[in-house]
């Protein structure tokens, strides 16, 4: 029988996708816009209104957004394309899937296993696309010096409280 702590564990699972999967998303409209719809000295209310419109679309329109309008490597394309249907999955089938899995051990360790590279492929996609979104920054002139900066300021907001 599967016990309270491994449901928490799967329940942590399930969040901690979740969350790699929403920055992703939040990376992919940064990679759009700063490294597509906006150039180096635009407007920051034009540049802010691009972000209010990618922040609005679903994964699946960024993800066509990305392969129509975007000179991203076709093999990236392709990988981001194929995660799509299990970001789908985790989101709107694997709470109602997992009711299958409770039951047996080994197959509540097949559903964790899933969650879990789910949550994984997120997280390089990430990265992926972040050194991709840099490359273009420092390629429009920004300085590494100053993007380093403006890091470093994000994540001691962020550290602070």
């Amino acid at each position: 029988m599967v016990s309270g702590f491994q449901i928490l564990d799967i329940q942590s699972q399930v969040g901690h996708a979740l969350w790699q999967i929403q920055a992703l998303e939040k990376t992919l409209i940064h990679f759009i816009v700063l490294g597509f719809k906006v150039s180096r000295g635009t407007d920051p209310i034009k540049a802010e209104e691009q972000f209010s419109v990618f922040g609005r679309f679903t994964l699946g329109r960024l993800i066509c957004d990305i392969e129509k309008n975007t000179d991203t490597p076709e093999k990236l394309k392709k990988r981001l394309s194929s995660f799509l249907p299990k970001r789908n999955w985790l989101v709107h089938k694997s709470w109602s899937d997992h009711f299958q899995h409770l039951p047996v051990s080994e197959r509540l360790s097949v559903y964790s296993n899933k969650v879990l590279q789910i949550g994984d492929e997120a997280l390089e996609l990430n990265k992926q696309f972040a050194d991709l979104l840099e490359q273009k920054i420092l390629a429009a002139g920004v300085s590494k010096s100053f993007l380093d900066q403006e890091t470093n300021k994000l994540l001691a907001k962020w550290f602070a409280g």
